[in-house]
């Protein structure tokens, strides 16, 4: 019997009696929570199903369902010096708003009302909307939106919010889930009062993130209708619970558009309530449901090229890496297998990926502080030489989403790697096209093991 399974049913206070076959069976399951005992999980190897609502997995898979996953660190809780902005930043951006025309006429070309700019403090900076994210009444982000041409940016190194949640009536049952702070102002203006946003876009939903929804029993996810805001609702009602979850696909791209065409469709409160669908879990899908996205994923990045690599001949030679590839880096000692990767890694955060570590050899500060050496030109010993520099790239670096194992190297194998890995995909949103995983000087059983 694995005494992790029985400690962690017990510290979490299920109720459960051990059935045949080495079997707990669990009164209420705790994905679509039902309460008719048809949750199973093995008592050995922690392999669990419900026999109502379909979802299954393995033991790592239900923590990272239920937002807990405590192997798999990230860089932002390594360097967790955040600091709260000052509000003197934000006046002095609405301010500018105030005297730029061209970026007030922007935001009324998008159909927002004078009292929603006000209500949600837009500013200007430059060729820049700014959509401040407050939490606590404390200014900690912003959305930075080119309204000249199409660009995004962010404060580097401040934490991601969920954008509203400052505003929302927490003794409500439903709440409404958009996927970005455009959709959440032009729902508000069209009369959703408990609506919250991603920040950082449709496939991410940060596991802090989870308790801020948990306590609502209706969760409406109305993300883009497009391929990639598709995937992410189908994501966020697999992290929050198929039972509680309802997708609503709309008419047009996104909530910021139904508001410049409300005319022509019903009320959007109504149309939510009406169009809303219970979520679905499953992988069995018919050649009909790939045919009708073939074109929108022709067209969508990294399909048929991936995540650029730092070097020109070898990223013309591969396009990349995408998602179905596996890439195997091997070579004799001391020729730069390591430099290699950890450059590897260093371009792809800088493009905003994310990537899951696995070293296996030395501490985990080493391989950042190598990282940092990389991106800062200076050795080592070097780092912190100017105090002003040295605090500003450890702010860079908390702001990347890099995540490592980081519980003890003797207890890793093939088979913890695989679901750890599977897990963090869940908990993280790494997608699986952009899940790097670096295994330093493993023994080549482990890709036998792997069928490889």
């Amino acid at each position: 019997m694995n005494i992790e399974i029985k400690k962690y049913l017990d510290d979490n206070g299920w109720k459960y009696k051990e059935v045949v076959n080495n079997q707990y069976c669990v009164e209420t399951c705790p994905i679509c929570e039902d309460n008719r005992n048809k949750f199973y999980i093995n008592s050995i190897n922690g392999c669990w199903d419900c026999k109502l609502c379909g979802a299954s997995g393995n033991f790592y898979q239900l923590k990272a369902q239920l937002g807990e996953l405590n192997e798999i660190s990230a860089t932002n809780n390594i360097f967790s010096n955040k600091k709260e902005i000052s509000f003197d930043v934000l006046t002095e951006y609405i301010n500018n708003l105030k005297n730029n025309k061209e970026a007030y006429n922007y935001l009324k070309s998008r159909g927002f009302s004078d009292e929603s700019i006000t209500n949600f403090k837009l500013g200007c900076d430059g060729n820049y909307i700014v959509i401040p994210h407050i939490e606590n009444g404390k200014f900690w982000n912003a959305k930075f939106r080119n309204f000249r041409e199409k660009g995004f940016k962010r404060i580097s190194g401040q934490p991601s919010l969920l954008f509203n949640y400052d505003n929302i009536d927490k003794t409500k049952k439903a709440i409404v889930i958009v996927e970005s702070e455009t959709d959440c102002i032009a729902a508000t203006q069209m009369g959703i009062k408990n609506v919250v946003a991603l920040t950082t876009g449709a496939s991410a939903f940060p596991p802090e993130w989870i308790p801020y929804v948990a306590p609502f029993k209706d969760i409406y996810i109305c993300l883009n209708s497009d391929l990639p805001g598709q995937k992410g609702a189908k994501s966020l009602i697999e992290k929050l619970g198929v039972a509680r979850c309802k997708n609503v696909i709309l008419p047009i791209k996104d909530v910021n558009e139904y508001l410049l065409h409300k005319e022509e469709y019903e009320p959007f409160y109504k149309y939510v309530l009406k169009k809303a669908e219970k979520g679905k879990l499953g992988n069995i899908s018919s050649i009909s449901d790939y045919i009708e996205n073939l074109d929108s994923w022709f067209d969508s990045e990294g399909s048929l090229s991936g995540m650029r690599l730092p070097y020109t001949k070898l990223n013309a030679h591969l396009n990349g890496f995408k998602e179905e590839d596996l890439i195997i880096l091997s070579g004799q000692s001391g020729i730069g297998k390591t430099s290699w990767v950890l450059n590897t890694i260093n371009e792809f955060l800088k493009n905003g990926q994310k990537c899951l570590c696995y070293f296996l050899e030395g501490k985990i500060m080493f391989y950042i502080l190598r990282m940092m050496c990389i991106e800062s030109g200076k050795k080592i010993d070097d780092l912190r030489s100017d105090p002003e520099e040295w605090e500003n790239i450890k702010r860079q670096f908390a702001s990347y989403q890099l995540y490592f194992y980081s519980g003890a190297q003797a207890d890793i194998n093939t088979k913890k790697i695989i679901e750890l890995s599977d897990a963090s995909v869940k908990i993280h949103n790494i997608n699986s096209w952009l899940t790097l995983i670096m295994l330093f000087r493993i023994q080549a059983t482990l890709f036998h093991n792997l069928k490889i």
